[in-house]
């Protein structure tokens, strides 16, 4: 198991299962052990609280945005895809993650995996 935190204060801990493991009984399984050890975790994490998401590493759609006449630059459309497109995606049922990469060389591509 691995783990990755950011500057906003997210901590993201993956668990990965054996294909063939029941997804549902699995979240209840990880739900558990969350509630056991909730108490050991600081009050503001508490406060904040512990979200499990059921979820795919597998990729369901890419999409790309560009600029057809190059008025707009990678940057620009990364920023647009960010905050007029990424929210719009994750309420699209079955969808758990979506997320743009954004290299400042290439245009934005943003995928999307489905629920497991």
């Amino acid at each position: 198991m691995s783990s990755t935190s950011g500057s906003n204060g997210i901590v993201q801990n993956p668990g990965h299962f054996d294909i063939g493991t029941n997804a549902d009984q699995a979240t209840v399984d990880v739900n558990n052990r969350v509630k056991q050890a909730e108490a050991r975790l600081p009050e503001e994490v508490r406060r904040q609280g512990v979200t499990v998401v059921k979820g795919s590493s597998a990729f369901l759609q890419v999409l790309a945005f560009y600029s057809p006449d190059g008025r707009y630059d990678n940057l620009a459309i990364s920023n647009y895809v960010t905050l007029n497109v990424l929210d719009q995606l994750k309420r699209v049922p079955g969808t758990t993650t979506c997320r743009s990469s954004a290299p400042r060389t290439t245009p934005c591509a943003s995928g999307c995996a489905p629920i497991a």
